[in-house]
């Protein structure tokens, strides 16, 4: 993993943060308050740290992130393609923004395993990535990613590998926020309440284990 990347490309800013805030209570819809979750990949924790729930978990390849985590937050700091130190059925839910375009295909399929392995029977996974329909001229702009994306292709897969499939909206937010227009989050909360979208090319996706896996 190139470290020097959290200090170049992805670097901690308060506005993400604030943003997140926004964000994270469309997550949250699919949590109940008595859940236990984990954020994977969770980078500077700007998703978990903003969420309710009983138990709080992020797990992060980067040991820098602990140092992020908010108070209540128990911190991993491993691989999502090998998540050995978690038990099975551990979690009522994982969650996931900007992740799977970070693995390689074989990487994925681990990841697909390990996740619905830590999750309980009928647990969601909730997932933001970008979409590679919509965002295909800058995807690779970003020198870490490495598979393409699109909202069919990951809900393919997902149906594939016994998930159900729960929501899908292919245009959700846009692939920078920084890029559209200035980091306040009530305006965030207009976007999210508008049936229009401009700019959007990340997509939102909810899948649940299904009894097959």
């Amino acid at each position: 993993m190139d470290w020097e990347y959290f200090r170049t490309r992805f670097v901690p800013t308060t506005e993400r943060s604030r943003i997140w805030a926004v964000l994270a209570g469309e997550f949250q819809r699919w949590l109940g308050p008595n859940d236990s979750v984990i954020d994977l990949g969770a980078g500077y924790c700007d998703l978990i740290n903003h969420m309710r729930a009983r138990e709080r978990h992020a797990l992060d390849l980067w040991p820098g992130f602990v140092e992020h985590a908010a108070p209540g937050v128990t911190t991993h700091v491993g691989s999502v393609t090998d998540m050995k130190e978690l038990a099975s059925g551990s979690f009522d839910a994982a969650v996931s923004s900007n992740l799977l375009e970070h693995l390689e295909w074989a990487e994925l399929d681990r990841c697909e395993s390990e996740v619905r392995r830590i999750l309980k029977p009928g647990g969601r996974w909730v997932l933001l990535q970008p979409n590679y329909r919509y965002a295909s001229s800058e995807y690779f702009d970003d020198y870490t990613h490495r598979i393409p994306l699109s909202h069919v292709s990951l809900r393919d897969f997902l149906a594939a590998h016994g998930w159900e499939v729960l929501k899908v909206i292919p245009r959700f937010v846009p692939l920078q926020h920084k890029s559209w227009m200035p980091l306040v989050p009530a305006l965030m909360h207009l976007y999210l309440w508008s049936p229009i979208r401009p700019f959007a090319r990340q997509m939102f996706v909810v899948a649940r284990k299904g009894a097959s896996v």
